[in-house]
């Protein structure tokens, strides 16, 4: 190891940080913890699954082809390491790749097949919810070492982070949009209300009541409803307007 890993280490942390602005592509930062992870454990590769929006994983970064194509026969296999440390939540040590022939052998051919001779996969939890797994591929075989295994575990626990950060985000974006869509949806509401009230001769709430009345009656969205009583009453809003002026 280089004498200056901490120092990488740091550095490497710090620039992370500042990608995690707003607006950072995940994908982006993934991949560059994945490169930076590989480089600074002198790891062959290192490759990253993640649990989708359906419950299924996929590959959402690796540091290089060969550990990304593990990864992909990995999960058609439906067998290996890294798939197991994600649902056992428990971190997986294979010394040797020929010591797990027998209990996945589709893996561990492919594996050899691509020079990997070790594997260390770590679960990406946060408490006791686990996201995915950060796993490292070696040429060699044997244990890894405990100051290796540190440092892999937060570079697990930072793009942990990141993927809920990013989700959070999002989560947040889809909050904001449902609010403008519900406060957009009140002033058509409110609006369709008045030309109601107006037409009809009638108090606010019996014309909401009208509103609402026609929407279950029809099966439509309420905010549809009051958008067609709205767009409806637009024509003659515009004769009444121009007669006025005239």
């Amino acid at each position: 190891m280089p004498d200056n890993r901490e120092q990488q280490l740091v550095d490497t942390f710090l620039s992370l940080a500042d990608s995690l602005t707003e607006h950072f592509d995940v994908v982006d930062v993934l991949d560059t913890l994945a490169e930076r992870c590989a480089a600074l454990l002198e790891a062959t590769g290192v490759g990253m699954l993640i649990e989708n929006a359906r419950g299924s994983l996929e590959v959402v970064a690796a540091s290089g082809h060969r550990s990304e194509l593990l990864e992909i026969m990995q999960l058609a296999f439906d067998q290996g390491p890294c798939i197991e440390a994600y649902h056992s939540g428990n971190v997986v040590l294979i010394e040797d790749i020929q010591d797990i022939a027998d209990q996945w052998p589709k893996f561990a051919a492919a594996a050899k097949s691509l020079g990997f001779r070790s594997v260390y996969a770590m679960p990406m939890r946060l408490r006791d919810t686990t996201i995915g797994s950060l796993n490292m591929f070696r040429m060699t075989t044997g244990p890894v070492d405990p100051a290796d295994a540190a440092v892999a575990r937060a570079f697990t626990e930072v793009a942990t982070i990141t993927i809920l950060q990013q989700r959070s985000l999002t989560e947040a974006a889809v909050v904001r949009e449902q609010l403008e869509t519900a406060l957009a949806s009140r002033i058509v509401i409110e609006q369709a209300k008045g030309i109601i009230a107006s037409t009809h001769g009638v108090d606010m709430e019996a014309a909401f009541a009208y509103i609402r009345n026609r929407a279950r009656s029809t099966k439509t969205a309420l905010s549809d409803v009051a958008r067609a009583i709205v767009d409806e009453a637009a024509p003659l809003q515009r004769a009444e307007t121009e007669a006025a002026r005239g």
